[in-house]
């Protein structure tokens, strides 16, 4: 287990709910971003990841578009019309032509979008720029210099 330092701290400061159908990317996504210092609960359908924005009350949420029943869309539609979970941030990650549903999205209100397959640091970077962007938070440091080099050559694979 790895001590903590200033960007990756011993007790998690941020919680990630991680939404995706697909087994493999959980894990991966999961195993990328907990090394970083981020606290995560898996999602694999809509449903649980409504019931864990409620029970979790995580920080960001990096949702998957294609899913079975409720798709990200009608996720993030349910997530803004409940008071208790309309101001957690949505990163969308998805192998969709995000680019083509841009005003979609942003409709949605989704704040940021990442097309799979992607790097590790390119998402991190984004959710660290998503928690810091909101002035509820505690204003302790997330990043700083790292105890490792970053692995911005690792790919997150591309599912559905």
């Amino acid at each position: 287990m790895r001590m903590g330092s200033e960007r990756y701290p011993a007790e998690p400061k941020v919680t990630l709910l991680i939404v995706d159908d697909d087994e493999d990317t959980r894990a991966v996504l999961a195993d990328c971003v907990a090394d970083r210092g981020f606290h995560i609960v898996l999602a694999r359908r809509g449903d649980e990841a409504l019931a864990l924005a409620q029970s979790a009350r995580p920080d960001v949420i990096l949702l998957d578009l294609r899913m079975p029943e409720l798709d990200g869309f009608e996720v993030m539609r349910r997530l803004r019309a409940d008071p208790a979970t309309r101001e957690i941030p949505v990163i969308v990650l998805s192998a969709e032509a995000i680019d083509r549903m841009e005003l979609a999205l942003e409709e949605s209100g989704c704040v940021a979008a990442i097309k799979k397959p992607c790097s590790v640091e390119a998402l991190v970077e984004a959710i660290e720029r998503v928690v810091e962007a909101d002035p509820t938070r505690d204003p302790a440091p997330i990043t700083g210099p790292g105890p490792e080099p970053a692995r911005s050559a690792e790919r997150l694979p591309r599912s559905a």
